[in-house]
């Protein structure tokens, strides 16, 4: 199949841009023909998108402007809203990442079918945007289990907790509660993310950061922070949870507000089946979602 995703960006090591490498890395190895289309290129992806022959090029693009497909999988409103007026012919499914205003589905007849990372988004689709039941799907974050592994633990002394994830205002009160933690429940702890845009904004909260706790930028293999700690910790059922999962190491869960405030946070277990993250299995879930919904090539 010819399979076009377009995504705000496919730079950075975040949230939607490792959830359209998983799922176009597996589609490609499968042989299928599959375009992002994207306002950023290049950084960090640059190296991990090439080694899986993954092709991605700008929205103004002429290859994915007058290109022809069968499916166009969308995500985010506004990359949502270009395919939306520039493949008028083309149809639509489209993944919601997450219940907060930033994430607000456009609704249109053109748009087959929502697909939701979570079952609260799904929940928040049904109850407050009043799309129906049939028009969504719960298909979780794609992880590529080759990857991410139980390994055998290195000795070391001590507990440390990892947190991964943009450092910006939405995750600021859970990150200053884990710094909190540190010296209450005697552990260090590691966060591994970006700086956002909005992080002056934000306090500039981790430019000093106590004894136990040190802060490293954006890296491909994140893997190796999950085998160097005990726990990790992140807001909702995100990807760093699923990855911990499947390494063997058990995930605090924030469940926070729309402005990051916290509501609970529990310590899970990995489940005993991890078979509905598995990238092999989600591309399956989405295959039969193109078949239904794509055109006849």
């Amino acid at each position: 199949m010819r399979i076009l995703l377009p995504v705000i960006s496919f730079s950075y090591l975040t949230g939607s841009e490792l959830y359209y490498f998983e799922l176009a890395r597996e589609l490609v190895r499968r042989g299928h023909d599959v375009t992002i289309a994207t306002t950023r290129v290049g950084g960090a992806m640059e190296g991990p998108a090439r080694a899986a022959g993954i092709r991605a090029y700008l929205l103004g693009d002429a290859r994915v402007c007058g290109g022809t497909f069968d499916i166009i999988h969308a995500s985010e409103p506004d990359p949502t809203g270009w395919a939306l007026r520039t493949h008028p012919d083309t149809p639509i499914i489209c993944t919601i990442h997450s219940q907060y205003p930033c994430e607000q589905p456009i609704i249109n007849p053109r748009i087959k079918h929502y697909v939701c990372i979570r079952p609260e988004v799904q929940q928040k689709l049904i109850e407050v945007d009043h799309i129906t039941l049939a028009q969504t799907s719960v298909v979780y974050n794609p992880v590529d289990f080759s990857r991410f592994k139980r390994e055998p633990e290195a000795p070391r002394k001590g507990k440390r907790i990892l947190f991964v994830g943009t450092m910006d205002l939405l995750r600021k009160a859970t990150i200053m509660d884990l710094i909190r933690r540190t010296g209450n429940e005697n552990f260090d702890l590691r966060l591994v993310g970006l700086r956002a845009d909005n992080y002056e904004a934000a306090g500039r909260y981790i430019d000093r950061l106590p004894a136990r706790v040190e802060w490293f930028d954006q890296c491909w293999d994140i893997e190796r922070h999950i085998h160097e700690c005990d726990e990790t910790a992140g807001i909702l059922l995100g990807r760093t949870t699923i990855e911990s999962w499947a390494c063997g190491k058990p995930s605090w869960i924030y469940a926070v507000g729309l402005n990051g405030e916290i509501k609970y946070c529990n310590l899970h277990a990995p489940p005993a089946d991890m078979s509905p993250f598995d990238s092999v299995r989600v591309v399956d879930s989405f295959l039969e979602l193109y078949r239904r919904y794509g055109r006849r090539s």
